[in-house]
């Protein structure tokens, strides 16, 4: 993931990926620190499984929180996915988003 203001400056804060639960609350997968407004996560996905993508600031504020799922795909065939974000720096709010998917056969 990356994350940027709209100034071009980097955003400071965590990304946490938790799986979601039919029952009971959702299970951290992992958090990592942004490092110039990027953080990596490499982790097995579970197949028909659904994810939630949380962005914090430093200072805790949520910033965005989307789901993710694997219900049409083979978590196998994933060999990359990278999501860019641009945020507003006025309000905090989405400027814009780009994901990209890497699939092998």
């Amino acid at each position: 993931m990356a994350a940027h203001w709209d100034d071009g400056t980097y955003i400071q804060g965590t990304v946490t990926l938790d799986q979601l639960n039919a029952s009971g609350p959702a299970t951290v997968i992992a958090t990592k620190t942004l490092s110039y407004g990027r953080a990596n996560v490499s982790e097995p996905l579970s197949a028909s499984t659904m994810y939630n993508v949380t962005l914090l600031t430093a200072t805790n504020t949520q910033l965005v929180k989307f789901p993710i799922t694997t219900a049409m795909i083979n978590p196998g065939n994933l060999q990359r996915a990278e999501i860019d974000l641009i945020f507003r720096k006025a309000d905090n709010s989405l400027k814009s988003a780009q994901i990209k998917v890497s699939m092998g056969f």
